[in-house]
């Protein structure tokens, strides 16, 4: 069930979402090995285009099961993808046949952020509903409407923020430098998820299901703002075992994404 959302009043519209299929979308990226001694080239966004791809899902909403495939998928058909799940929590109250289910990944601030998506008026199929698929921070859609997210995905756009990623032992050095106008003043942004789990849904409409979801996200930090042509540096730990990073650039607020990249 795919429920929209109007500020904080209760759900009154439900909509069956499309059914599921496998996707493709391509994305180039650079790896440099700089020598088995000294630093490593991880990633390196220049004169690339680059696809971020947020899905706002929730495991209280029955059409989300097939969107959180669907991202699977895109994240095993391309590996430099920068994909990140959020778990709003406005499902978690919702009574369904006298249960509820309160998703354990669930957060208000990933419901503020779709919230501000929605303020900010994407293209496509904005507003505040599960399952729902914003990329670029440019363009929304039913997270699961394939032909939708494909004909988003193949509008990729060129990066305005130059961005690489070094591994040094145990810490990641992301250098940052704006390619255009664009960029400046955008926030730098650190995301850090858990790259897969399983859970057991017990209530809730999708209760006897066992959930596979992909790359949710625990955390974001904002590590600095770009400010003019200079490149600006940070240092940060490599991510725990089972766990991922993904920094990215982003118009303030709530704006497009204007560049990004996976840790490794």
């Amino acid at each position: 069930m795919l429920v929209r959302f109007v500020s904080h009043r209760k759900p009154r519209m439900r909509v069956r979402a499309p059914k599921i299929a496998l996707s493709t979308a391509l994305l180039l990226v650079g790896i440099l090995s700089m020598g088995t001694g000294g630093p490593r080239v991880l990633a390196d966004s220049t004169d690339t285009e680059f696809r971020v791809v947020e899905l706002f899902t929730s495991h209280g909403c029955s059409s989300c099961p097939p969107a959180d495939m669907l991202l699977g998928q895109l994240i095993r058909d391309n590996p430099a993808l920068v994909a990140l799940e959020f778990h709003v929590d406005y499902w978690d109250d919702l009574v369904f046949r006298g249960s509820n289910w309160v998703d354990p990944f669930s957060d208000s601030q990933w419901t503020e952020r779709q919230r501000g998506y929605a303020r900010a008026g994407l293209k496509g199929r904005g507003g505040v509903y599960t399952p729902q698929i914003v990329v670029n921070g440019r363009y929304a859609a039913v997270g699961s409407d394939v032909r939708r997210v494909n004909k988003a995905l193949a509008k990729a756009h060129s990066a305005s923020a130059h961005v690489t990623a070094r591994r040094v032992g145990d810490k990641l050095s992301f250098s940052v430098q704006a390619i255009d106008a664009y960029a400046e003043d955008a926030g730098i942004y650190l995301a850090r998820f858990r790259k897969r789990a399983m859970t057991d849904i017990t209530a809730g409409e999708n209760r006897h299901l066992m959930l596979k979801n992909y790359n949710i996200v625990e955390s974001i930090e904002q590590l600095g703002v770009v400010a003019g042509e200079a490149a600006q540096d940070f240092e940060v730990p490599v991510a725990a075992d089972g766990h991922g990073c993904a920094l990215f650039v982003r118009a303030e607020p709530s704006g497009p994404m204007l560049g990004a990249i996976n840790c490794p």
